[in-house]
């Protein structure tokens, strides 16, 4: 029986506007990040964030310029049985232990963010 969990990652910024933090290590399908903008000490409208896999670098989310709340739903590309790029389906990302990897850019000093990972 599959359960929905949600662990939250709070972010900080440094003075130079970046920041990277990390997920409680995570088994199962992720099936939703959400981004919560700050009400009072939010990102500068220039934040980019960069979502991966902390042991594998396994690209999650890469979005520019984000200015508000948001919901995303990755997925990765499937591949054929010779490792070329398919062009049937795209697939959900697992977990197997692994953290999720939160690294903000040009957020602005002493800024704040919450991100929810929402798994299956």
């Amino acid at each position: 029986m599959s359960y929905i969990r949600r662990e939250a990652v709070d972010i900080l910024t440094t003075a130079s506007g970046a920041a990277t933090e990390y997920s409680p290590p995570i088994t199962g399908r992720l099936v939703e990040i959400i981004y919560t903008k700050d009400a009072s000490n939010a990102f500068a409208s220039t934040a980019d964030f960069t979502i991966t896999t902390e042991r594998d670098a396994l690209a999650v989310l890469a979005v520019a310029n984000v200015n508000a709340s948001a919901s995303y739903r990755p997925i990765r590309k499937a591949t054929t049985a010779t490792g070329a790029a398919s062009t049937l389906t795209e697939l959900p990302i697992y977990l197997a232990g692994d953290r999720v990897k939160f690294a903000v850019a040009q957020g602005g000093s002493a800024k704040n963010g919450r991100f929810a990972v929402i798994v299956e």
